[in-house]
């Protein structure tokens, strides 16, 4: 089937615009279209889920099948922020069965978009809920400490979100039900969350935030990589993993080892290593 690439703004909403590739099916095929998972339009989001997927492998969850088996969990992944649905998409598609995605978004007219126009397919494994990102994050956490899960919830927390302005909003890292989140266990005692931001944002606010909501989970390193083309940064914060990475150097290395890995079991069809480790900052 044809592929058509396409952008899609929600009218009337002033919300920067997405994009996916669409492979469209013949006539009688169900889905009708869907987003090619494996085909990141955008440079950040090639970016975003090799650091993502290296990092926490990194410091341990169990990224690729082999893993799950050996460790007898699965991963799961929230997502705030859905846009076209590509980033949370690849996560679930090309991860695998073990592999389970929460994707969070705070306008139904995005969500809307994203079905309608963008090919973008939930499914048991990509759940979508309406909802403001923290608000969700919060009560998920408050949820599993009132059940006693201790263990935490997510491996991985990926924050894609954007106001009017095109600015991430402040509720999203600064005194909020984030942090708050964070701090009850929102993740796993090996996870990370990771944060896209504009370039030129300081980023030593949101990673201090991030550092002291973790700092009863057993935070550790905190760095940031540069998307290739130098539009973005993306922030990410770790709890537990190994006491030796204690360099950029080495955690670069690392990050691109593992990075080649999970390119080569999932057959990712673009560099990994490169951009899991582009212009690493340590914070």
């Amino acid at each position: 089937p044809p592929d058509v690439g396409r952008d899609a703004t929600t009218g009337g909403v002033h919300f920067c615009q997405s994009i996916t590739k669409v492979c469209i099916a013949p006539p009688g095929h169900e889905p009708r279209e869907w987003l090619r998972s494996e085909a990141l339009v955008a440079p950040y989001m090639k970016s975003q889920v090799s650091v993502v997927l290296a990092a926490l492998s990194v410091i341990g969850a169990p990224v690729l099948p082999e893993a799950a088996k050996q460790t007898g969990e699965g991963l799961r992944i929230l997502c705030i922020g859905l846009g076209g649905g590509g980033v949370p998409s690849f996560f679930a598609e090309k991860l695998g069965p073990h592999c389970q995605v929460d994707v969070v978004e705070l306008e139904q007219a995005v969500v809307t978009a994203a079905c309608d126009a963008m090919g973008f397919v939930p499914g048991p494994r990509l759940r979508v809920v309406v909802e403001e990102g923290a608000a969700f994050a919060l009560r998920v956490a408050e949820t599993a400490a009132a059940e006693g899960r201790e263990g935490g919830v997510y491996d991985a927390v990926v924050i894609d979100a954007y106001d009017d302005e095109g600015e991430v909003p402040r509720s999203m890292w600064e005194g909020s039900d984030i942090a708050s989140a964070l701090a009850k266990g929102l993740l796993k005692k090996t996870g990370l969350v990771a944060i896209n931001f504009l370039i030129e944002v300081d980023l030593w606010p949101p990673a201090r935030a991030y550092r002291a909501a973790l700092s009863q989970r057993g935070c550790s390193l905190g760095f940031s990589v540069t998307t290739k083309g130098g539009g973005n940064r993306i922030l990410v914060q770790t709890c537990g993993g190994p006491p030796d990475l204690t360099s950029a150097e080495v955690l670069a290395g690392r990050l691109r080892s593992a990075a080649d890995a999970i390119r080569e079991a999932t057959d990712c069809p673009f560099d990994m290593s490169t951009r899991a480790a582009l212009g690493l900052e340590l914070w």
